[in-house]
């Protein structure tokens, strides 16, 4: 059976196929770990069986939804171990791969001769016929830890499949913990090295920290040794002649010195086909090891924040083009609305709308100015006789012609005082700025103002 995990619960793998009560779509029928409180399913559905098991334990998900593992990968052991995909072998460069690598120049070279030798064994096997080769086994001897040997491995696992050693490549690294927690002895350490080297079968399994499986420093440890022993038991089984693909590359990781005399027991040593010597990082390629991601997650964040700013750019053009749209058609409003015989002033103060109120005082509201809405009534008197000059048009009036005059007794034609009203929409004397109340006994003339929209507006019109 394959194990199909679901979220974080595990099932056992029934049936794949196609189900009428789903239109003939491929289901996925498991029996789960542990049993439901209800059962919708258990392999039967609408007369339909599919599957058997116990009542409640089954279950139908579509195919989308769960993920088909090995039998193998579905320990919790194993899904807990760091695994790294294979690359697609197809588009896999080698020399692109190790461009990318960070200092390292040795284990460069060790790559390089690595490949030489199988590109080698594959010609003569192509001559001769023979099919049999040498299995590839590796050491990483390193020094400070944080040398990339995991990268490095990845490099390698990918080039082995690219040429045919590996059937898979991918990666598989487990450390002393990964491989004895939970053993207590008596074979158990044997029995999930074992597991894990069939989770890794095709691919890369990296030992890291194969020097310390064995705790020097205690006087016995016996879960160490039966660790080591079942390691060297392990490559001894993987290094027979073979034909390509092997089944499995074991590499061995761990300090220079240490690593040196696990690799000096004979059931280990003549395992091993290359030693990989890991140098220390310079100081300026640790810099740049740590550069590089931050440069590559500050381009991403550059993309994306210049994205964002483009997108409140065009929102404030949109928003600084519909201001300028409304006060371009607010002033062509206002030129409208202006009498062209009257000179226009900027000072805004008195643009105020008047409403006659019944004590006939004006009431003044702030807002958009509608000329229909502005009544121009007032309390004007007859001049008292005497020739004056009309201080807007500074035209001479006298008695025969009729004049109108505010309370400050300054006199005006009645066109040219009736247009200045209107146009600041007050009314006030131009010199003095005296604003005259609205008389009751005029709301003919505020009638005939509002009726006729404050246009062409005559001084007969005006003396009704």
């Amino acid at each position: 059976m394959e194990r199909v995990p679901s979220s974080v619960q595990g099932y056992w793998l029934m049936y794949i196929g196609p189900a009428g009560f789903a239109g003939g779509d491929t289901v996925v029928g498991v029996k789960l770990d542990e049993k439901r409180s209800t059962s919708d399913c258990d392999g039967l559905y609408k007369g339909e069986r599919y599957f058997r098991c116990q009542p409640g334990h089954g279950i139908y998900q579509a195919v989308e939804e769960v993920e088909l593992v090995p039998p193998e990968m579905a320990d919790e052991d194993v899904r807990q171990l760091a695994m790294s995909p294979a690359p697609d072998a197809e588009t896999f460069n080698l020399e692109m791969e190790l461009e990318q690598l960070i200092g390292l120049r040795d284990v460069k070279e060790s790559i390089r001769h690595s490949r030489n030798y199988i590109e080698v064994q594959r010609r003569r096997s192509a001559v001769t016929g023979d099919q049999s080769a040498r299995p590839l086994h590796f050491a990483f001897m390193q020094g400070t830890p944080g040398s990339g040997a995991g990268k490095v491995a990845q490099v390698l696992g990918g080039m082995l499949l690219k040429f045919g050693v590996l059937s898979s490549g991918h990666v598989v690294e487990a450390t002393r913990k990964d491989l004895v927690a939970g053993c207590t002895g008596g074979g158990d350490v044997e029995t999930k090295i074992k597991k894990i080297a069939k989770a890794a079968e095709g691919g890369v399994l990296l030992v890291v920290g194969a020097d310390a499986l064995k705790d020097t420093e205690k006087s016995s440890d016996r879960i160490g040794e039966e660790a080591l022993q079942a390691l060297t038991k392990l490559l001894e089984g993987a290094s027979a002649t073979v034909e390509w693909p092997q089944r499995l590359c074991i590499v061995v990781a761990g300090r220079r010195n240490q690593l040196t005399q696990l690799l000096e027991t004979p059931g280990v040593g003549p395992c091993i086909f290359a030693k990989f010597e890991f140098s220390d990082l310079t100081a300026a390629e640790v810099g740049l090891s740590v550069k590089k991601p931050v440069v590559s997650a500050a381009v991403t964040m550059l993309m994306e924040f210049a994205a964002l700013t483009l997108a409140i750019l065009v929102a404030l053009c949109v928003v600084v083009l519909c201001v300028q749209d409304q006060e371009t058609r607010r002033r062509s409003q206002s030129s409208d609305a202006a009498s062209p015989d009257v000179e226009e002033e900027a000072d805004v103060r008195y643009m105020h709308r008047f409403f006659l109120r019944r004590d006939g005082y004006p009431k003044v509201s702030e807002g958009p100015q509608d000329l229909r809405e502005v009544v121009v009534d007032s309390a004007w008197t007859e001049p008292a006789g005497q020739p004056s000059t009309c201080i807007i048009c500074l035209e001479p009036v006298n008695s025969e012609q009729p004049v109108r005059r505010l309370r400050c007794n300054h006199q005006f034609h009645p066109d040219c005082i009736l247009q200045w009203c209107l146009k600041r929409r007050a009314l006030e004397c131009p010199t003095c700025r005296d604003q005259e109340p609205l008389a009751e006994s005029k709301k003919r003339l505020a009638a005939k103002v509002i009726s006729s929209g404050c246009q062409n507006l005559t001084a007969e019109a005006v003396l009704v």
